[in-house]
């Protein structure tokens, strides 16, 4: 029986491997992991962190089949995880097939009709103006896809009111390009940012849109003053490799879910049924609520954000790459607010958006900075990049017939909206 020597220079320059490519490895997943250790100091990710170096280590100094097989899933887990995350992730939409009724009071804003307003959305918990044919496109259809967040989504509105509908309206009554059929699929949900708005349109190419309409702004912005202590060291890398996006995260907080589940009490989920609030209009409800908790702090604070986020310079330009490799035209679309100079005198306007959901709040001529820095690049950036940019910022008049809050339109205001974007677009 041959007996395996020993091979102390073999042994050493393994070691040595293992050693650099732990140290690399480590690195690289410390920096995707950094804004949950050092902003939020979330301790599931601390203990994973730490849990990771320890594997590492016994790895180092074990030829253990078990801890080899652990070190290669860690480092596999971090490389894949862009591949992972393009592949796996989706972004919520509205239930399927729901109907709300809200009503809004005249006395409220002038910008309103003292009418109910009724919301819907079809199979797919998309807001359309008409039955969409979704396994067929004709090719005398011209289908517009609108993406953004709430002010795309426009939860406060009827489907008689929302920009969208309204615009491809227009776009159909002027015959727009000879086609005989105009269909709107609203894609948008408060809350989403530019990463979301870019997984939008990856998984929808497969309804062959001519035109996709992003109204981008607001979120991304919020984001990073909620944010704004964090600086990347390599974007590219705490971004596309962020361990939030991986497959071991994703197995992980299934398990703690599951595990945590027994102490949680039963919650019901919304149904389709139809909403009739009468009097009651939980949209302004929220509003004057988180209004109300903003007029209670007392100073406003300042903000050093004077450049856009690294992470929507990153979406912004896979959302670029999407569009021209799929050959749509795509429209970039800012954000119009309520922040102006207009404005400084702010006493009867609803503002809570700055940022929202928090106990603090941004001085209003922060706010106006912040916004100018954000639309304005995002301009920049759509001529640099030969993409159509429709610049409502200075379209829609900062009043308060316009917008119910910070950003959010009335019925007026939506109005608006379309009407601006159809010059831009027929133009």
């Amino acid at each position: 029986m041959e007996i395996k020597k020993n091979n102390p220079k073999r042994d050493f320059f393994l070691l040595l491997f293992k050693i650099i490519l732990v140290l690399i490895s480590s690195f690289f997943i410390y920096l995707s992991l950094r804004t949950h250790l050092i902003i939020s100091k979330n301790l599931i990710y601390i203990g994973t962190f730490a849990f990771i170096q320890i594997i590492f280590l016994f790895w180092i100094f074990s030829k253990h089949i078990i801890f080899n097989s652990l070190a290669v899933i860690l480092i596999l887990n971090f490389l894949l995880t862009p591949i992972y995350f393009e592949i796996t992730f989706d972004v919520p939409t509205r239930y399927p097939n729901s109907k709300s009724v809200i009503f809004w009071n005249s006395d409220h804003s002038k910008g309103y009709l003292n009418e109910k307003h009724v919301l819907t959305t079809n199979e797919k918990g998309h807001r359309v103006n008409k039955l969409i044919d979704y396994e067929n496109k004709a090719s005398d259809t011209l289908r517009i896809l609108a993406i953004g967040a709430s002010t795309t989504e426009e939860e406060g509105l009827g489907d008689n009111y929302i920009w969208s509908n309204n615009l491809i309206n227009q776009i159909e009554e002027n015959n727009y390009k000879n086609f005989k059929n105009y269909e709107m699929i609203n894609l948008g949900l408060g809350g989403l940012r530019s990463i979301h708005h870019y997984l939008t349109l990856k998984r929808n190419l497969n309804l062959k849109p001519n035109i996709v309409i992003f109204l981008l702004g607001v979120n991304d912005w919020n984001n990073h003053i909620l944010h704004s202590e964090f600086n990347y060291f390599l974007p590219n890398i705490e971004v596309n490799y962020n361990f939030q996006f991986s497959i071991l995260n994703k197995i992980s907080s299934k398990i703690f879910r599951i595990l945590k589940k027994p102490f949680k009490e039963n919650k019901v989920s919304m149904d389709s049924s139809v909403k009739e609030y009468n009097s009651k209009n939980p949209y302004l409800n929220l509003i004057l609520n988180q209004y109300k908790i903003k007029q209670s702090i007392d100073k406003s604070i300042e903000s050093n954000i004077n450049n856009v986020s690294e992470e929507y310079k990153i979406w912004l330009n896979k959302i670029v790459q999407v569009c021209k490799k799929n050959k749509i035209q795509c429209i970039f679309v800012d954000q119009p607010s309520i922040y102006d100079p207009s404005n400084l005198k702010n006493d009867k306007l609803l503002i809570w958006m700055n940022p929202p959901f928090v106990d603090y709040k941004i001085d209003f001529k922060d706010m106006i900075r912040i916004k100018n820095v954000y639309n304005i690049f995002l301009e920049e950036f759509s001529l640099q990049n030969n993409i159509k940019f429709c610049k409502l910022s200075d379209k829609i008049k900062p009043l308060r017939e316009n917008f119910i809050d910070d950003v959010h339109f009335t019925q007026k205001g939506s109005i608006e909206v379309a009407n601006n974007l159809y010059d831009c677009i027929k133009n």
